[in-house]
């Protein structure tokens, strides 16, 4: 390898190191303050979606016949079916493990419920860093990360069991995926992009919006 591709192969590592410690820091500031925000308007509506969702997937585990069954389907899912599944399925999905993980004690239900969310978000101020780093450098990513952090209401969004910031960071995601693979043409990237995508959409349906920004 040469020293040019070495320099840049070291840096890019770095800045992955970067990001990943943005992701961990965000995590650790949204874990210390959730405490002081009380259950809100929309989240019993998700978390008792959530619930049922990872209910069905135990059935489904236990009895696969008796799981795809329409009546099982229609009890299980019925729950808040206006909005698709999709982050309510890895809400349910972090909860079930979380309070497994912590003997049930460690930390009230709420807040298990909201940990998915939290993680999920976490990762995509970290990827914002990483857009922003490759455009304009590091300095503009910590920058853009601690601005988005600094704005109260997206704080606040950030730690729920709701769908709108989640919906948000699926299209961060989404952008961030397009971006630093636009120079390549192997089809199980375009692949990889559309399952991501769809992973956006099946979170909120507004994410459809995405394809043609990427098209433009």
């Amino acid at each position: 390898m040469s020293q040019p591709n070495r320099t840049q192969s070291k840096s890019n590592r770095r800045v992955t190191a970067l990001a990943a410690a943005v992701s961990v820091a965000t995590l650790i500031i949204l874990l210390a303050t959730e405490s002081q925000i009380g259950l809100t308007w929309d989240e019993p509506d998700y978390i008792v979606a959530a619930r049922s969702y990872a209910a069905w997937f135990d059935v489904l585990r236990r009895n696969p016949r008796l799981a795809l069954e329409v009546e099982t389907i229609d009890r299980y899912w019925t729950i808040n079916h206006e909005h698709p599944p999709v982050n309510k399925i890895w809400n349910g999905a972090v909860w079930r493990v979380a309070r497994g993980l912590s003997g049930r004690t460690a930390w009230p239900d709420l807040t298990l419920h909201r940990l998915g969310n939290m993680l999920l978000n976490s990762i995509a101020v970290g990827l914002l860093y990483l857009l922003v780093t490759d455009v304009c450098g590091v300095w503009a990513g910590m920058a853009a990360s601690a601005a988005l952090l600094a704005m109260p209401r997206v704080f606040f969004h950030l730690h729920l069991a709701s769908l709108d910031v989640a919906a948000a960071s699926m299209i961060v995601l989404t952008l961030v995926l397009f971006w630093r693979t636009r120079r390549h043409s192997a089809a199980w990237i375009d692949v990889l992009l559309g399952i991501v995508w769809g992973l956006a959409v099946g979170t909120k349906i507004n994410a459809v919006f995405v394809f043609p920004t990427l098209v433009l």
